[in-house]
């Protein structure tokens, strides 16, 4: 499970990645409501993907076509520069994983010092 919903770098890196696809064709922003409806989608959608090269991108085109009104060609776009991206996505991913790590030490120092070895 840990795999699934400790992707960090994912969960900045498409929605950045969408907006920059989004102005670079000329479309506009979303309003709120459409935002939220799509991180919405987004974060469901997270709990499905796998950790591979490009698994992230390729499950979120669906809800990036749907609710930001992506076309094929941005998609496309989008997917280039994911995996151009991802030995970063990565590093964030696994940077993340350990600064839980770090957060969840002190708190178990801190709340439970009997268990502190």
């Amino acid at each position: 499970m840990t795999a699934s919903t400790h992707l960090i770098g994912d969960c900045f890196a498409i929605p950045l990645l969408a907006f920059a696809v989004m102005k670079h064709f000329g479309m506009v922003e979303p309003t709120l409501i459409s935002y939220g409806v799509f991180a919405l989608y987004f974060v469901m959608a997270k709990f499905s993907v796998a950790a591979i090269p490009g698994g992230g991108i390729i499950v979120m085109l669906p809800i990036l076509e749907k609710h930001l009104g992506f076309t094929s060609e941005m998609g496309s776009l989008i997917t280039a520069l994911y995996i151009l991206f991802d030995p970063f996505i990565t590093c964030a991913n696994v940077l993340g994983n350990g600064g839980f790590v770090l957060v969840l030490n002190r708190l178990k120092k801190k709340w439970l010092p009997s268990m502190v070895r």
